[in-house]
């Protein structure tokens, strides 16, 4: 414990006590608190000349050195400060000076507005402890005087330490080119182009260095293109699509840094690889396209009898104007689901005819009725004609198919007598399939066992064996 927060403690002591008759030690007391608040003034008014200056910085350290000046006059300040000094005025005792609380607060207000830079100054401290280059110093500078526009001294700053850089730029350049280091060389162009510079450099050195990039990169671009020319027109040769559109993303920053022309040896060399690239990303994206207008087509007709007929139509004709059919079960459903619809419009219509008829409502209701039904089982008629003749070719996927696409749409129509009896005939062919198969497989597994027979016992059941499988062809 400090000797101040000591004396403030035993001062605090005494004056809470019942007893505050003068007596030894108080008057030592009143001294050495006199002392802490002179000593604590003292590093107070030295902060304020930094502050007043704009050195921010420089006034925390003050501050920061031990003890803590900031902790050092929160102990001093107590709450029992003004009975104390009546006390020493009442007993002729050292009168302890006036703290310098208002500098106190503008050191309180001075950490506030250095915290936010605290890391940026911890940086630039240590790039100037380990002598980094000038561009990496000033980098960091620039960002406090962003962070930091109330303290013109970072400018002051910047304006000394650009001013050494630009004095680097010819010799680093020159090194740069004889390296034939292009990357090197953009790097000093673009930070001679930025606009943070506070006097920006003249046109002359941006110039130099320009030209200095421009004659290195160029002939670094013309050997990366005469480098990967030959790779391209490998990998679109075999065929790797994956590779040749790497290469072709590099071949085309090669080719401006190269500053290649279209008549250039290279360039017709390459032209027929990038054609090939070229022509595959249209191919790709074309079949992007296409699946993607059939999924909207598939979403629409997912809305069954809720879909919209003119939607439908523009999305199938989007779809064919690509040039290709329309995956077949595609077809069939749209095929369905626009019947279903206009069905369903057509007797609507009707009943709203129906319904504006007045007195002749039943009669035209009785007639719209059957008008109805004759048009289920013309439609009926059709699907189960489409049916058997795909029974009658022995296609069961596409009758089971057909069928199916029914049952969706109208489960009803599976009891119809026309359509009911042809999914009793495919429910049987598909069991005869069903038995066929399994008697195949067991002839086949007899003419076997047979074979095996005759290969232990010697004898010629080959004969047998092969007459048991022509039966099982059979």
């Amino acid at each position: 414990m400090a000797d101040f927060q000591r004396v403030v403690e035993e001062i605090r002591s005494f004056l809470q006590g019942s007893d505050q008759t003068l007596r030894d030690p108080i008057p030592e007391y009143a001294g050495s608190y006199a002392e802490a608040v002179r000593e604590a003034n003292d590093r107070l008014r030295r902060c304020k000349e930094f502050l007043n200056q704009n050195l921010r910085s420089e006034a925390i350290q003050v501050a920061e050195s031990a003890p803590n000046l900031v902790d050092m006059v929160a102990v001093l300040d107590f709450p029992e400060l003004g009975e104390w000094e009546e006390f020493c005025a009442d007993h002729a005792l050292t009168p302890p000076p006036k703290l310098q609380l208002l500098v106190a607060e503008d050191l309180n207000e001075a950490y506030a507005a250095e915290e936010p830079l605290r890391e940026h100054l911890k940086q630039l401290r240590f790039l100037a402890l380990t002598r980094a280059p000038l561009a990496q110093r000033i980098k960091v500078m620039r960002e406090l005087a962003v962070l930091d526009p109330e303290s013109h001294f970072w400018k002051d700053d910047l304006v000394v330490f650009e001013a050494a850089r630009l004095k680097e730029f010819e010799q680093e350049a020159r090194d740069a080119a004889a390296r034939g280091d292009a990357q090197r060389l953009k790097e000093l162009a673009l930070e001679l182009k930025s606009d943070q510079w506070v006097r920006p450099p003249s046109a002359e050195l941006v110039d130099k260095v320009k030209k200095a990039y421009s004659k290195i990169s160029r002939s670094v671009g013309r050997e990366r293109v005469e480098s990967l020319a030959p790779q391209l027109i490998e990998s679109a040769t075999s065929g790797d699509i994956d590779r040749a559109r790497r290469l072709r993303d590099e071949w085309g920053q090669a080719v401006k840094e190269a500053r290649l022309t279209p008549d250039d040896i290279l360039s017709q060399q390459a032209a027929p690889a990038l054609d090939w690239i070229a022509e595959h990303d249209r191919h790709a994206e074309a079949e992007a396209a296409f699946h993607a207008t059939v999924s909207n087509l598939i979403n629409e007709l997912n809305a069954g009898r809720k879909a919209s007929v003119p939607k439908l139509e523009r999305l199938r004709q989007e779809s064919l104007a690509f040039g290709r059919p329309l995956p077949i079960e595609v077809e069939e459903r749209y095929t369905s689901v626009v019947g279903s619809i206009q069905a369903a419009a057509a007797w609507n219509r009707k009943l709203f005819l129906i319904g504006t008829l007045g007195g002749a409502a039943v009669v035209v209701l009785l007639i719209g009725f059957l008008v109805m039904l004759s048009m289920r089982g013309n439609t009926t008629q059709v699907i189960a004609g489409k049916i058997t003749a795909l029974l009658d070719e022995n296609d069961v996927d596409g009758a089971e198919r057909e069928l199916n696409l029914l049952r969706e749409e109208d489960p009803t129509l599976l009891q119809n007598a026309a359509i009911s009896p042809l999914a009793d005939r495919l429910n049987k062919m598909k069991a005869d399939d069903a038995d066929r198969v399994s008697t195949f497989e067991l002839h086949l597994k007899n003419a076997q066992a047979f074979i095996d027979r005759d290969i232990l016992d010697g004898r010629g059941a080959g004969i047998e064996a092969g007459g048991a499988v022509r039966a099982a062809d059979t």
